[in-house]
């Protein structure tokens, strides 16, 4: 009676070339064409569109609807153990606080504000009552 191999393959017996991933399976690192929507995410829980390029004028946050300062840089974030206490220095504007709406919003805004200061990354923030309202990083 011939024995039977048992030494390992290359790949697994049943699987076929046509089942293993190929690099056109890979997922793309670049994020989706402007206004597709991947679903992973709604509309509503992503930016809609990359904020504008120049800041308006204080005109504009009069009317509520906040002004932005683009290209500029965190280099410190100061926070106490009071409830949505959290600051962020940004350059050529000194402190401003967070929005302290809600406890979440807090902790977002200082945990993406903390990896901005960290990787020297610039920032575009939205000001509103001279508090940071939005924030993109890049």
């Amino acid at each position: 009676m011939a024995k039977k191999s048992t030494k390992p393959t290359d790949t697994p017996p049943d699987t076929t070339k046509a089942a293993q991933a190929t690099p056109a399976d890979a997922p793309s690192v670049d994020p989706p064409s402007e206004g597709v929507n991947s679903g992973a995410f709604s509309t509503e829980e992503r930016p809609a569109q990359i904020p504008p390029e120049e800041s308006f004028g204080n005109d504009q946050e009069a009317f509520g609807s906040g002004t932005w300062h683009n290209g500029k840089k965190i280099t410190s974030l100061y926070g106490t153990d009071g409830a949505r206490n959290s600051w962020a220095y940004i350059s050529g504007m000194g402190w401003k606080k967070f929005e302290p709406d809600h406890n979440s919003a807090v902790a977002a805004f200082t945990i993406v504000a903390g990896m901005a200061e960290n990787k020297n990354r610039t920032v575009n923030i939205k000001l509103e009552n001279n508090r940071i309202t939005e924030m993109y990083v890049w």
